[in-house]
């Protein structure tokens, strides 16, 4: 049976429930502001939605590409791109983008602490993601210095009965 990478799974399913939740689970306003030239422009909780489907996209993608990659410092360097991205998730509604101002509407009722709960933790996920491949860098690192080691204390010993 083929070991399951925990990491990237719980990355996959943080990511798309980032990129659906502002339009199904904690929907976004719908409504428009009116424009002096007559038109209307989105609040600016449309614009969270839109660069939560992005971010949300950015870790479902390294999630699934962790599911391929075995070796540690790439594994290191993919853990890095959702544990950027979910930061991004959490600080957009709060202070890059932001939501609606009325404290009644829904997304800042809803859509607001959702993001910044699952961006926390697609942040905790990738930082523990990323202690993991550390880990394994560090055990191969070691591994293959004992290895070197027995390798030259090998050649030694050969060296020295082949004076004799």
């Amino acid at each position: 049976m083929k070991k399951i990478s925990w990491g990237a799974f719980f990355l996959v399913v943080l990511g798309t429930a980032i990129a659906l939740a502002p339009y199904f689970l904690f929907p976004v306003c719908q409504a428009s502001v009116p424009t002096a030239s007559g038109g209307a422009v989105p609040m600016k909780c449309f614009w969270t939605a839109r660069a939560a489907l992005g971010d949300g996209g950015v870790i479902v993608f390294s999630g699934l590409l962790l599911f391929f990659v075995k070796a540690p410092g790439v594994r290191l360097g993919i853990a890095l791109a959702p544990l950027l991205a979910g930061a991004l998730v959490a600080a957009t509604p709060q202070w890059l983008i932001g939501v609606c101002p009325g404290e009644m509407m829904a997304c800042r009722m809803g859509t607001l602490p959702a993001l910044t709960l699952l961006g926390g933790g697609a942040v905790i996920t990738a930082v523990c993601v990323a202690a993991g491949a550390g880990k394994s860098m560090t055990n191969s690192a070691q591994s293959a210095s004992l290895q070197a080691e027995a390798r030259f204390r090998a050649g030694k010993d050969r060296g020295a009965g082949e004076r004799a």
